[in-house]
């Protein structure tokens, strides 16, 4: 499936500027353009929101993504990760059973541990941005600096 030039605009920008990358896709996916494949941007989403540490975004972003790739393996793996994260062996099992000759680093988990640690401290009461997406509503700027990326570069 050919990529849309903004999502592939912004998967070259979201190692350095995360923020940006995750504007340009929600602003695509506001515009409902109909060539932006909704599977790839929402994968994308998926990736920067898991990064950032805000697990029920990315959840209810790689969910977007399955329901227009349901094959795609990678994504079973993040969801089983997210699982895993908030305590639910059970449905990570399941998830990891999925992509079972995949596997995620350990120092990767423990930043994303860490990271949804953090999230959760500063942002208690958060709304999913895929629920704000879904009902036309800009999420607000998901990075306040760009100084969080040093925690990723450790």
């Amino acid at each position: 499936m050919p990529r849309h030039p903004v999502i592939l605009a912004a998967n070259d920008i979201r190692r350095y500027d995360p923020g940006r990358a995750a504007v340009m896709v929600e602003n695509l996916l506001l515009r409902q353009d109909p060539t932006a494949p909704g599977g790839g941007a929402y994968d994308l989403l998926g990736q920067i929101y898991l990064m950032a540490g805000d697990l029920r975004s990315a959840r209810d972003s790689f969910q977007k993504h399955l329901e227009a790739c349901p094959d795609s393996r990678g994504t079973f793996l993040y969801m089983g990760l997210i699982e895993e994260i908030n305590g639910n062996s059970t449905k990570a099992k399941q998830w990891y059973q999925k992509a079972p000759e995949r596997e995620f680093d350990s120092s990767f988990v423990y930043t994303v541990r860490s990271a949804s640690q953090e999230w959760h401290r500063k942002h208690p009461q958060s709304e999913s941005r895929v629920g704000l997406l879904d009902a036309g509503r800009k999420p607000p700027p998901l990075f306040r600096t760009k100084r969080w990326w040093e925690f990723w570069k450790r």
